[in-house]
């Protein structure tokens, strides 16, 4: 914690005089910057040596892993600064990758003052489920009430009103979701499974009562605003080495059901694991379809960012993938392609993350996993399962390609 001690000295010893002159101002915010930089470099260099990567791949990824988090400091520190005004702003995309990100998943995220009042409103889209939450994520991460698309009331062309506050109005007889005192940030999360036939919803999310706007920018302001995003930093690049490190050691070609996993939606189920394989190898997956809405497998790297799922096949759900004729679902984890249709595709990894999502399930069947040569599979699989060409692969990643367009339109 030294980098940010320096920091915090750093930035206390900046103090602004009505009268300085411009040379005294320049002096001040080179010593912000050169005292922010030494600390991003402090505790950069501190995650880096820390991490055991093994292959060529995941240390390559190690710097713009980096990047993206002090990416996502930065956004998330000023989106806190601007709290007068809430905006949905789209997460996970093909960059802001963390947290092992659902392929499946279309995030949006404000920040919200939990004495204010919001009006939440628009056009429901198709996706399988729809679900507005309130969070806490500050120092860490904490979920509270959430209400789906069943419950917001929608009229018949799909417009709604979701009021969202930490007590209801008295004259409002529509849904309404309650905050916590600690909740600061209002989820959105769009689940889609027919990739080919879903659109995302329209909404527009509007404070109802007064909130004053921050006065002009000092150097003093902007000292802690700087220190914050560093810290920030600090905190959030590190905070899934953890999750990541217990699963590489504990669960290495093997599933696992999370419980009490407090990070998603309640009425869903979590799994993880870690594949560890050789570039001959492949991981096969077998499992009784639960009876869910919807399903999913997905792959991740050692960052806990994930693999490839829009031009490559890093992830596959229930409407993607091909049932066999015993009724069990069976998933190849491989680095090579083994020509069958439900492939997980590593992108050139040879170990990473598994995560699977369980979603308004009332059935949590338990995946089994197996180490196998590629040369195996045909041994191992009914003869019924379903193969795919490299035609076959061609199109099924043109229909990711089309989807994510529409998912995360302007």
């Amino acid at each position: 914690m030294r980098y940010i001690a320096f920091l915090i000295f750093a930035f206390a010893s900046v103090h602004t005089v009505e009268s300085q002159s411009p040379e005294s101002a320049k002096s001040q915010i080179i010593d912000q910057w050169t005292a922010f930089t030494d600390a991003l470099q402090r505790a950069g260099t501190k995650i880096l040596e820390q991490s055991s990567t093994r292959d060529d791949i995941d240390a390559a990824e190690a710097n713009l892993y980096l990047v993206q988090q002090l990416s996502a400091a930065v956004a998330q520190e000023l989106d806190e600064y601007r709290i007068d005004t809430p905006l949905l702003r789209i997460g996970a995309t093909t960059i802001h990758k963390w947290g092992l990100d659902s392929s499946e998943a279309k995030y949006q995220g404000a920040v919200i003052d939990s004495s204010g009042l919001y009006r939440l409103s628009g056009t429901l889209g198709s996706a399988q489920i729809i679900s507005i939450q309130s969070v806490m994520s500050a120092n860490t991460f904490k979920s509270y009430a959430s209400i789906d698309q069943t419950k917001l009331n929608a009229r018949a062309d799909g417009s709604f009103e979701l009021l969202v506050g930490l007590s209801k109005p008295e004259d409002w007889h529509g849904p309404f979701l309650q905050l916590q005192p600690t909740s600061n940030r209002l989820l959105v999360r769009e689940y889609f499974g027919d990739w080919p036939n879903e659109a995302p919803s329209a909404f527009h999310l509007e404070r109802l009562d007064d909130a004053q706007a921050p006065p002009p920018m000092t150097l003093e302001k902007s000292a802690e605003l700087m220190n914050n995003i560093a810290q920030g930093f600090a905190r959030r690049a590190p905070f899934w080495n953890g999750w990541v490190q217990n699963s590489r050691n504990k669960l290495k070609n093997q599933l696992r059901l999370l419980v009490g996993n407090q990070q998603g939606l309640s009425n869903n189920a979590y799994g993880d694991g870690w594949f560890d394989i050789a570039d001959d190898e492949a991981l096969l997956i077998e499992l009784e379809p639960p009876k869910a809405q919807m399903w999913s497998f997905q792959l991740g790297n050692y960052w806990w960012e994930s693999i490839e799922y829009i031009t490559g096949l890093g992830s596959i759900n229930s409407f993607q993938a091909a049932t066999d004729n015993d009724g069990k679902i069976r998933l190849v984890i491989a680095k090579q392609d083994p020509g069958i249709r439900n492939w997980l595709d590593t992108g050139g990894h040879n170990e990473g993350s598994v995560m699977y999502r369980f979603q308004n399930t009332t059935t949590v069947p338990t995946p089994s996993a197996q180490l196998v040569k590629l040369s195996e599979l045909p041994s191992l699989l009914p003869r019924d399962t379903a193969m795919a060409t490299a035609e076959d692969r061609e199109q099924a990643i043109g229909v990711r390609r089309q989807h994510v367009q529409r998912r995360w339109a302007p």
